[in-house]
């Protein structure tokens, strides 16, 4: 930044980020992409913090990243909303992959 500063011959700034919610509300990320063990970022951030809130993840770590306490956590999430997920998919028993139908049912509640 320095150097481009430099070579334009004064400081460049970029315009004040405002934000369209109300004061305090945070930004809710939807998650649009599947994911499973090994997945990472924001939306695994954004998951941990719906699965805590559905009270299927005791652990409550919220690291950002899928590992097998998130995937015990999806288990129960898929099999408390079966109906939703589950038997439309043919499944009896939650898999702990975060895919289209699980996505679906997370994104809904996040809304």
């Amino acid at each position: 930044m320095e150097a481009l500063n430099k070579l334009l011959g004064g400081e460049v700034s970029a315009p004040p980020v405002t934000s369209v919610l109300p004061p305090g509300q945070a930004v809710r990320i939807l998650i649009g992409r599947d994911l499973a063990i090994g997945s990472s970022g924001d939306d695994v951030r954004t998951l941990q913090e719906l699965l805590l809130k559905e009270g299927v993840y005791p652990a409550g770590l919220i690291t950002g990243f899928f590992g097998e306490l998130t995937r015990s956590a999806v288990i129960r999430f898929q099999e408390k909303y079966a109906d939703e997920i589950l038997v439309p998919a043919g499944l009896m028993r939650g898999s702990g992959f975060a895919g289209s139908m699980t996505r679906k049912k997370l994104n809904n509640l996040l809304r």
